[in-house]
């Protein structure tokens, strides 16, 4: 996955994909989500969705992106091979436990 871009586009959505030739493909859209205590969390929705619950061949062209962030925390690069593959990767707690 050399090639996942987390992009900021011209619409103004952070978008996570892959980039190839010059376009950036399997896309997935990075959802801001407001907690009550005032923290927001961050997920990864298909950019079909709701009506697609898994990534398509949708590809937008990359001149379309406004801003690339050069570093892609961990637990989103995780969240899009999950959503890529259907394959839920293990983690582990503070502890040290590996959780699901």
């Amino acid at each position: 996955m050399d090639n996942l871009k987390l992009v900021k586009m011209v619409s103004g959505e952070f978008m996570l994909g892959e980039e190839e030739n010059g376009n950036l493909k399997d896309i997935a859209v990075l959802q801001v989500i407001p907690q009550q205590n005032g923290a927001v969390s961050l997920t990864l929705i298909p950019i079909g969705f709701p009506f697609e619950q898994q990534l398509t061949d949708t590809t937008v062209p990359y001149s379309m992106v406004m801003y690339e962030v050069k570093n892609i925390p961990a637990e989103l690069k995780d969240r899009y091979v999950e959503l890529k593959s259907n394959i839920k990767i293990a983690r582990p707690d503070p502890s040290g436990k590996v959780i699901l």
